[in-house]
């Protein structure tokens, strides 16, 4: 699989942007601080990449999410085909205060947004205490600064094999974007990518053409992950079909419009005694959310030693039954 590779820029650098997949860049911080080369480094990032996106510091001690978040996207004006960031690395509120600053921000972006691909920026402090708690039912991407050397290099990772802290709490198994160095060729902070320049421009969708509405997911390889908004109504019956020999066990998220997620970590599927059994199975999750506006599914993992245990074969049908 090729990845993406990936700058974020911002006043500290110049502003004509690197070229590269991706660009991101700083907007604003806190309650009143606006980079002062953000307009022409966004620009830039137009033409310099295939896709552009630009992310907020977040100070929740100032103000509230609401007011951040309100502030960032009137100085970025996003589009669709666009992504928005919260860059959560630095807070002095406690771990609850600041877990329910980083909802209320993902809420706000996703209201005054809609449609547009959003993530959080969190190190392995935060992904690994109640700051960062399921923020994986919260956020569509998580974006993570791990570097395994130190000094300037001007090499691209050729595999996405970041080093993760035990215990992670967010809901995450691995981050979607790594940012592997802070000081790519002297002066750029560096991140490649498993995702699709498709998923980052639509929140984490396979183009609509792509998919059914009700279903159609596409095959899963292990430790992909798909996402996709959902119709109107009270949406809180999932299930998964199947018909394969092979053990999967995949992560599950859903959000409500009316605030709050939830999370199932290990749905699992399959096995021995599946094909004997009437197509399509189905293996259901009911949350106990309402008005759910999106979920995501992960393939997380599979029996290496099936030929179907990549996703190759097996292609999971989500099941959405409407009550409202």
């Amino acid at each position: 699989m090729s990845l993406l590779h990936l700058f974020d820029v911002s006043a500290y650098q110049a502003t004509t942007v690197p070229s590269a997949d991706a660009v991101f860049v700083k907007a604003t911080e806190g309650s009143s601080y606006t980079s002062s080369r953000f307009a022409a480094q966004w620009a830039s990032a137009k033409t310099h990449a295939r896709h552009r996106g630009a992310y907020h510091f977040a100070r929740p001690e100032a103000s509230s999410a609401k007011s951040q978040a309100d502030r960032f996207l009137d100085v970025v004006d996003p589009a669709h085909g666009e992504s928005l960031w919260l860059d959560l690395e630095a807070s002095d509120l406690n771990q609850a205060k600041t877990h329910a600053w980083a909802v209320a921000w993902a809420d706000r972006v996703r209201d005054q947004a809609p449609g547009i691909t959003y993530g959080v920026y969190m190190g392995g402090g935060y992904a690994t205490n109640n700051t960062g708690r399921d923020l994986a039912a919260e956020y569509p991407f998580w974006w993570y600064p791990q570097y395994p050397g130190s000094g300037s290099t001007s090499t691209w990772p050729s595999t996405f094999s970041p080093w993760l802290p035990s215990g992670l709490t967010c809901g995450w198994t691995k981050p979607h974007i790594w940012q592997f160095s802070s000081a790519f060729s002297g002066q750029y902070d560096a991140s490649v990518s498993t995702l699709t320049i498709e998923q980052l421009a639509n929140g984490g969708r396979q183009p609509t053409t792509e998919v059914d509405v009700y279903g159609g997911i596409p095959p899963l390889q292990i430790g992909e992950r798909y996402t996709r908004t959902c119709p109107k109504g009270s949406i809180n019956i999932w299930g998964i079909a199947y018909d394969s020999t092979n053990t999967l066990t995949y992560r599950i998220a859903a959000h409500s419009n009316k605030g709050g997620g939830e999370v199932k970590s290990d749905l699992v599927v399959g096995g021995p005694n599946s094909t004997s059994d009437a197509w399509p199975r189905k293996q259901t999750w009911q949350t106990s959310l309402t008005d759910v506006d999106w979920f995501s599914i992960e393939l997380v993992s599979g029996d290496p030693s099936k030929p179907d245990a990549n996703g190759k074969i097996v292609q999971p049908g989500w099941d959405a039954s409407l009550t409202g």
